[in-house]
């Protein structure tokens, strides 16, 4: 978040200075710009909830082949003290 709080300000800074023809700064430039770095973002975090998500169900179904289903059953799951060794 503080990346992009930083591009942003970036980007404020770059319109500051790249000023229309008669030297005012647009309002409603920056307004369009900020609305779209907000959008990016929220696909951005849509996009990582979702991935959390997937990850979890791919966890809850290797906890569940761990304790009771084939990898339990195949010895793959036993929990040697010193099966590393």
């Amino acid at each position: 978040m503080k990346t992009k709080l930083l591009r942003v300000e970036g980007l404020i800074k770059k319109r500051a200075r790249t000023s229309d023809d008669d030297g005012t700064y647009d309002i409603s430039d920056m307004h369009a710009d900020l609305n779209s770095e907000c959008e990016d973002v929220k696909e951005q975090n849509f996009k990582m909830k979702d991935n959390i998500r997937k990850a979890k169900v791919v966890l809850k179904g290797l906890t569940s082949a761990l304790q009771t289903g084939t990898l339990h059953k195949s010895g793959l799951a036993k929990n040697d003290k010193y099966a590393h060794v």
